[in-house]
């Protein structure tokens, strides 16, 4: 506060970031901060998750769906040797640099391209499809408003009709230990947020022994489609926790996955158009409207739910257009700050 000057709008006293946590610097547009690590691009992913034990095809592609477990990261740890599966990735250079470019100072808003290999979204796709959650209820109920668009309806059938349409054609949600891909994506994730990689996994009692929890402080992956005529209403990752809790944890920093473009379509399907991201109250002379990020599969944007005081960033409410053509795919992880609620 006396740095900032400015109110306390959220629980005080909050206490203020981790010392892990580091935010990046976004003073101007086209401001630019660069990021090595070792998690390079996979850049073969089999189809065959036969059991998901490692078997399968006989170059050992199998391996790729071998979920990981404690020893396996206890090991990694006594070795210090976090990558996995060199076989099957770049192998032009040991490290991947990767950019950060800001788009937008206020909220912090961050785009990287190609943080994802083609394979790496194939990857993801081949999990949200294997692990898809969504009801054939749901997706019923969205093909009857889909088509009742011209029809008369009551108040309360606009607003079920509004919330429908709202929500998305299929969601997953993949966590960090299912394959070696996963495990390297939120590494990755770690290393441009400028944090330790354990803190993005359940830790063991010798790691980070000044935290108050060994659990993640990383959510699952959100994976989600979005058909024409879906999209989502502007809204805000982080909120005012209980004022019962102690830590006072929030969402600290959000990371969206694009896994589709206009570019990536199936035979017989049609290209993406549409569904672009939008951070509407990030106002500019160039940008009245927002800052408009069009999707690209590889690509990813990263932004801060909180300020470096500590206070929520209002600013930092963010929105889908519809999708008017071809099926949108993206993914969502949130950071937490301390812990997760």
């Amino acid at each position: 506060l006396a740095t900032t000057q400015r109110p306390w709008l959220t629980m005080f006293p909050r206490p203020m970031f981790m010392d892990y946590f580091k935010m990046w610097e976004a003073s101007y547009f086209g401001q630019k901060h660069f990021v090595t690590t070792e998690q390079t691009h996979f850049i073969t992913v089999s189809t065959d998750a036969t059991n998901g034990n490692g078997s399968g095809s006989g170059d050992g592609e199998g391996l790729l769906w071998k979920p990981l477990d404690y020893e396996d990261y206890d090991t990694m740890v006594e070795t210090n040797r976090f990558v996995q599966l060199p076989q099957f990735r770049e192998s032009e250079r040991p490290t991947l640099d990767l950019k950060l470019e800001v788009i937008s100072a206020s909220p912090r808003v961050f785009e990287i391209k190609n943080f994802l290999s083609s394979a790496e979204v194939e990857h993801m796709l081949q999990l949200a499809n294997r692990y898809n959650v969504t009801t054939s209820e749901h997706k019923e109920q969205l093909s009857v408003y889909q088509q009742e668009e011209d029809r008369k309806l009551s108040k309360d059938e606009k607003k079920r009709r509004k919330k429908v349409l709202h929500s998305a054609q299929s969601n997953a949600w993949i966590r960090r230990e299912m394959t070696p891909v996963t495990n390297a994506i939120y590494h990755r994730v770690a290393d441009v947020l400028q944090i330790d990689e354990s803190l993005l996994r359940h830790r063991n009692e010798h790691e980070n022994t000044e935290l108050n929890t060994h659990h993640s402080i990383a959510e699952a992956i959100h994976v989600t489609q979005h058909v024409k005529g879906q999209g989502y209403s502007p809204r805000l990752d982080g909120a005012v926790p209980s004022i019962l809790n102690r830590y006072q944890p929030n969402r600290f920093a959000t990371i969206i996955f694009f896994l589709s473009d206009d570019r990536n379509v199936d035979e017989g399907s049609s290209a993406l158009q549409g569904g672009e991201l939008v951070f509407p109250l990030a106002v500019t002379t160039q940008n009245h409207d927002g800052v408009t990020v069009k999707p690209k599969a590889g690509n990813a944007v990263v932004f801060y739910n909180m300020l470096p005081d500590g206070n929520l960033d209002d600013l930092s409410q963010h929105t889908s257009k519809l999708v008017e053509e071809g099926d949108k795919w993206m993914g969502t992880l949130f950071v937490w700050d301390p812990i997760i609620d």
